[in-house]
């Protein structure tokens, strides 16, 4: 048996006869594409790599660089400030007194361990200051959350992705007063928002596979979009008017969107129960369709109970409530688990760090949501700032998803 060396030296021995046996004007090296040229600087064939691909080849295209608007790292720049100040004086012993909004502040060992290492007393005004400051940092980046949120549902075009962030505002205010339901609410708008989300993802696979049998499902926002042009001459009476009209129509939209997303999840559970192909245990990235679906339906499943509990039930210690708590929490739970599973693998199918971000912002928001159901005071201020705080990671994955919508989409006229 021959060498490898052996091999080599007749291989590049046979290409650089052809090489020279060929007219001028034809002359190739092996393993190129490119006519030899007299300006062209020759390789010796002792410094050839034959059978190695051409760098051309061997390289891939890199991947793209994120876009993001800066408004994106808004939200996340505030819970990296709000979370440590409304942790670090939780664990320090600053709560609020029950059934009041004024503070109070208990020694543990936490507070005992720190007063030894700082050689004195805590101060305790100023750890309310900080666990005030905190939670009303935490609290008001709902605002740019919401207002890269309305971007990415009218980029996108997706009406259930504009009406989740626009109905999040008025929860600003109870989010600040930690109020229980205040968490709940915003898990329930980010059941609304998935429905949008969805057909994101799926319009987005339908581009990329080429189907032409298939038709995206989006709505045309341009109409919208023209009410708030300044570069058109429709009067306030007409743009009033079209608010509404087009408002209906964007209801009428996203009430679709749940009942085509409720009878998928139903498709899908079926022929789960009947040992059938189906989405909720495919592994594919396609496959976050079919499980972000059925974690819509579980988190409505969750959250709609959990709400009506909190509000008709005054006796919150009643053998009703406490089942209906119990129920939502485990539901959330599994909700949050598909919603999780779905947005992972659109997150490991990502091409750059921002479309990466979910693979720790969707674990931290769960977490902060199913805290948010103790009834133990202690653990509530770790709910809002975990929910906050992965709420915030995920801005910038859906910042950047709004920069890509706006590009792939057409420009709006007018």
């Amino acid at each position: 048996m021959s060498s490898p060396q052996l091999f080599t030296q007749r291989q590049m021995s046979t290409d650089w006869l052809q090489y020279t046996s060929k007219p001028f004007g034809q002359q190739r090296l092996s393993g190129t594409s490119q006519p030899f040229s007299p300006t062209a600087q020759v390789v010796p064939p002792d410094k050839l790599a034959i059978g190695q691909p051409d760098k051309a080849e061997k390289s891939e295209a890199p991947a793209k660089k994120p876009k993001i608007n800066p408004l994106g790292f808004l939200f996340p720049v505030m819970t990296l400030v709000g979370t440590p100040l409304m942790l670090i004086t939780s664990l320090l012993g600053v709560k609020k007194k029950d059934g009041s909004q004024e503070l109070e502040f208990n020694r543990n060992g936490l507070t005992r361990l720190a007063e030894r290492g700082f050689g004195k007393p805590l101060q305790v005004p100023r750890m309310f200051r900080s666990y005030t400051w905190g939670k009303n940092i935490l609290a008001m980046g709902i605002l740019p959350k919401t207002l890269i949120g309305i971007m990415y549902g009218i980029q996108s075009q997706q009406p259930s992705m504009l009406f989740a962030h626009v109905l999040q505002l008025p929860l600003t205010y109870f989010i600040m007063k930690e109020k229980k339901f205040a968490t709940t609410l915003v898990y329930l708008m980010g059941g609304l928002f998935t429905l949008g989300f969805i057909n994101d993802v799926q319009n987005g696979n339908i581009k990329e596979k080429g189907d032409k049998h298939k038709k995206p499902r989006m709505y045309d926002m341009t109409r919208f979009k023209q009410i708030f042009s300044l570069h058109n001459e429709l009067s306030v009476p007409n743009r009033i008017s079209r608010f509404f009209s087009e408002a209906g129509k964007m209801l009428k939209f996203s009430a679709q969107d749940h009942i085509i997303t409720t009878k998928r999840a139903f498709r899908e559970i079926n022929k789960l129960i009947h040992h059938q192909k189906n989405g909720l245990t495919d592994l594919q990235t396609t496959g976050s369709i079919s499980k972000s679906s059925l974690g819509f339906l579980l988190c409505y499943a969750a959250t709609i109970p959990a709400m009506a509990s909190m509000l008709l039930l005054k006796n919150q210690e009643s053998s009703l409530a406490k089942v209906l708590s119990r129920y939502s929490m485990a539901t959330t739970l599994l909700s949050g688990i598909m919603l999780n599973f779905g947005m992972f693998l659109v997150a490991l199918g990502g091409k750059n760090w921002a479309e990466r971000v979910p693979l720790a912002g969707t674990s931290l928001e769960l977490s902060g949501t199913v805290m948010g159901y103790a009834t133990n005071d202690k653990i509530r201020p770790f709910a809002v700032a975990l929910q906050q705080l992965g709420a915030g990671l995920n801005t910038i994955f859906y910042a950047n998803r709004a920069e890509k919508s706006e590009a792939a989409s057409p420009k709006a006229s007018g």
